[in-house]
């Protein structure tokens, strides 16, 4: 027959489990903030000002190289009959797409750096406000 104290024992596993996640909670919070301020000292001493500028250009050569690789494969389907494409027109498509996948992923690290807050941007942000009463 059991005493009754099981359940309560069990309130007392609880209750560990629950600190202990607590603590990992932290912890995590804490290596969040360590590696917050790594990527904004490493970033802002090799890229020391981001403004909406850069970013706006960043993104436009990131539409021009997508729009580069797209006209490169149109190309294949307009000597679609049946003929296989020739080596340097494969070669061509394989460069645009590259150059364009690597842009993008530059600008979706740009876009997780400013969301994470590891960069500021210039005239964006509580300190690009005028004071107001």
């Amino acid at each position: 027959m059991a005493s009754g104290n099981e359940g309560l024992a069990g309130m007392a596993d609880g209750d560990g489990d629950y600190q202990r996640l607590l603590h990992q909670k932290r912890f995590v919070g804490e290596i969040e903030q360590a590696i917050r301020q790594i990527n904004r000292e490493l970033i802002h001493a090799r890229v020391p000002v981001i403004d909406k500028e850069k970013v706006v250009a960043m993104a436009r050569v990131v539409g021009l190289l997508r729009a580069r690789y797209l006209e490169s494969a149109f190309r294949l389907s307009r000597n679609a009959d049946d003929a296989v494409p020739d080596k340097p027109t494969s070669e061509e498509l394989h460069l645009r797409r590259q150059m364009y996948e690597e842009a993008r992923m530059a600008f979706d690290s740009l876009r997780e750096a400013i969301e994470k807050g590891y960069v500021d941007v210039q005239g964006v942000g509580p300190e690009s406000r005028p004071f107001q009463r």
